[in-house]
């Protein structure tokens, strides 16, 4: 209140209103000659809010000269209809009155008024009489932290976002827009590569997801996992590989980091990460036997659920004619932009070693990384039988008490598995890794009962 009282007695002019859903406050309000209301929730549709966003029909020559010298000058005045807005009537030929309205860093797509594919992207700096173009749009820019933005509000947002000069952003849109992504992005771009700040912060409020259901079990990270999932999700997506596809790691300080990683810490532990258990907590089988006159048909299934894999360490800042390369390597990083498709790093070339001493830090960490964890369940179609009894009718002629032909397969095939091992047989592995898969069995039997 006492900031309300303030605001009001530097601006008597502009409106102040104090909402409290504290009564006595709204009391005390106006005792002092405040304007109070309560607090209510309202409903509200997204097209109510300032989208941040415009659409301008300008000439040809304001884009030209945005892409020549990247800004434009254009005069503005305030607004009389409302705080913080400015005016300029070349700018909004044609709209109505309600879109006459400019803001500070409001964003535009710049149309030509002849030449409907003759556009642009800019923001406007109306208090400087600016039009300025995207930093995601000026040339050289090879994306943030491996993102690049696909559409005109992505590049919005990621624009706003790594200019030190907007110190407040909020982001505004459907789920799976990306919006964490960019976020996550600009923050690490900031703190990591550029310096610009020496820590990133992220924070999420804890409200219900759903219905409630009680306590959830585990410690505080155990409760808290539904919440700061999606977050962890979008980390370990950009923790990939870096411009020339060499892996990126989280070290013991919490810092991205290629090589300076100390595998010896043992007191800094928290940057390690629990993937499950390594022994399968959930194992079983189930079969069936179909028959049809003298015909038997026999299905067995397998299965194993609840425990993780380590891949096997094929990974190494260089290699010899000895090494067998894994099917992995078939997606590895080729070229700058492969880092936003594969996490699998990119063979080093020799002055990539020889400049750096300590690029095989790199390649063992990714080894024992979160990328080279696979799921370890699997659903295995074990063993399928196919079974003919001869006729007894016939078998008296032959003088024989019984007979019968039986065709069985047995690990024929792999119903589920992760699509990570690459074709390495979960069931089987060692602490080096999955071994080699079990053969498939085809066998005929053919029996007499004398």
């Amino acid at each position: 209140m006492s900031v309300a009282l303030r605001v009001k007695a530097e601006q008597p002019d502009v409106p102040c209103i104090f909402i409290t859903k504290d009564t006595n406050l709204r009391i005390r309000a106006d005792g002092m000659g405040l304007d109070s209301e309560n607090y209510e929730e309202r409903g509200f549709s997204i097209d109510e809010l300032y989208p941040g966003a415009a659409e301008l029909r300008v000439d040809s020559d304001i884009i030209d000269e945005l892409y020549q010298a990247r800004e434009v000058t254009v005069a503005f005045r305030e607004s009389p209809q409302a705080t913080a807005a400015y005016e300029n009537d070349e700018l909004t030929q044609g709209l109505e009155p309600s879109q006459k309205l400019l803001y500070a860093n409001e964003y535009v797509r710049l149309v030509d008024r002849h030449e409907e594919s003759h556009t642009a992207m800019a923001r406007l700096l109306p208090q400087s009489n600016k039009i300025v173009a995207l930093a995601t749009t000026r040339p050289g820019f090879s994306g943030c932290w491996g993102i690049k933005p696909r559409n005109k509000e992505q590049h919005f947002a990621l624009d706003c976002l790594l200019d030190d000069n907007i110190k407040l952003v909020t982001l505004l849109g459907k789920a799976g827009t990306g919006k964490t992504l960019i976020a996550l992005a600009a923050g690490l771009q900031k703190a990591t590569e550029e310096q610009a700040y020496s820590k990133l912060l992220v924070a999420r409020p804890i409200f219900p997801l759903g219905k409630d259901v009680g306590y959830l079990p585990g410690g505080i990270e155990d409760k808290l996992n539904p919440w700061m999932q999606p977050i962890f999700d979008n980390v370990e997506f950009l923790m990939g590989l870096n411009e020339e596809g060499i892996p990126q790691i989280i070290n013991e300080n919490g810092e991205v980091t290629t090589s300076d990683i100390n595998f010896q810490e043992f007191e800094k532990l928290d940057f390690l990460k629990y993937e499950g258990p390594v022994d399968p907590p959930y194992t079983g089988g189930f079969g069936n036997t179909f028959r049809w006159k003298n015909w038997h048909a026999n299905v067995f299934i397998t299965y194993s659920f609840g425990n993780k894999l380590r891949l096997s360490q094929d990974f190494a800042a260089s290699y010899s004619d000895l090494d067998a390369m894994p099917k992995e390597f078939k997606n590895r990083w080729v070229k700058p932009g492969d880092e936003l498709f594969t996490d699998v790093p990119a063979i080093a070339s020799r002055r990539q070693y020889y400049n750096d001493y300590t690029l095989g830090y790199a390649y063992n960490a990714y080894n024992y990384s979160t990328a080279r964890i696979a799921d370890g369940g699997f659903i295995r179609l074990k063993e399928v039988s196919l079974t003919y009894d001869v006729p007894k009718t016939f078998l008296a002629k032959i003088r024989v008490k019984s007979a019968s032909l039986k065709l069985q397969a047995t690990n024929l095939c792999l119903l589920y598995a992760d699509k990570k091992l690459n074709g390495q047989d979960p069931e089987f592995f060692n602490s080096g890794g999955v071994a080699s898969p079990m053969p498939r069995q085809f066998t005929f039997t053919l029996r007499f009962g004398l």
